[in-house]
């Protein structure tokens, strides 16, 4: 092993869901620059807030059993990545993320092992214990990008997700009947993923950003009170439908979107009538 020359900087994995509670164990990140390039590498040290020292980037040695041996880990690991990146200098190789990630796999870290899906799947799981419709729509759109890369055979990674071959799934989704506002939709789903995973240091792409889908704006429809005045009046025997009319009828009366409906509490409800109508 050499020396640390050029300089490593650990951090914790950071979500929203976390704010606020600092004896969680989060993820260490190590961070690395070169030549105008940025990796990032999950190690697979987890620690909590309580327990770490942000200013010098490393666990805390008062009061946290194996403190030391930690620190010893992330401080041989700065050294193994700038011994990569020097002995890549000195051969003469093309540097590039890759490059620092195929070699580092060969350590003991399981969080290189995993697959794009593995980390899709690790990212729904996250999304189900909050908002299922939300989880729904995530889900589906992975769905429908593992078939693309099924039929196509393409064992997609990260680095793979680009301009070429978003057009290509765009096609793919054009002739399964989609118009461009659904896809757009579909890739902004997408899209939500790979910035939550290049905010969790799996990837340093970016270029997936510069495909656009442009999207139309069609006019507003809505029921004029005669097409109500149907509604309210038809006669359904389903329970399931009479319940989804009386649904749809109260957000017509209450000027309420379904995502308001959907959202309501008890305590919104007061005095026979809704808080804030």
């Amino acid at each position: 092993m050499g020396e640390i020359k050029r300089p490593v900087n650990f951090y914790l994995q950071k979500r929203r869901r976390w704010d606020g509670d600092e004896k969680i164990e989060r993820r260490v990140l190590m961070a690395f620059h070169y030549h105008g390039e940025r990796l990032y590498w999950p190690t697979k040290l987890k620690v909590s807030i309580e327990h770490w020292e942000e200013d010098k980037q490393k666990v805390r040695t008062l009061g946290v059993r194996r403190a030391g041996k930690a620190n010893e880990y992330l401080h041989n690991l700065a050294v193994q990545v700038n011994d990569i990146y020097f002995d890549g200098l000195a051969a003469g190789d093309k540097l590039n993320n890759q490059y620092f990630r195929d070699r580092l796999n060969g350590t003991d870290n399981q969080e290189a092992k995993k697959s794009f899906w593995d980390h899709f799947e690790e990212y729904l799981a996250i999304k189900k214990r909050g908002n299922y419709g939300t989880y729904q729509t995530l889900r589906t759109a992975r769905d429908e990008f593992k078939t693309f890369c099924t039929e196509k055979k393409i064992e997609v990674k990260f680095d793979d997700i680009e301009p070429k071959l978003q057009a290509e799934y765009n096609d793919f989704l054009l002739a399964s009947g989609n118009n461009n506002n659904t896809i757009s939709a579909k890739f902004k789903r997408l899209g939500r993923f790979l910035n939550y995973a290049f905010k969790q240091g799996l990837h340093t792409n970016q270029r997936y950003k510069n495909y656009t889908i442009p999207e139309t704006v069609g006019p507003k429809k809505f029921l004029d009170l005669d097409e109500v005045k149907k509604l309210k009046e038809v006669e359904l025997t389903s329970v399931l439908e009479q319940k989804s009319r009386d649904l749809m009828l109260m957000g017509i009366y209450c000027g309420m979107r379904y995502s308001d409906i959907h959202n309501l509490k008890k305590a919104d409800i007061q005095s026979q009538h809704f808080e804030g109508i």
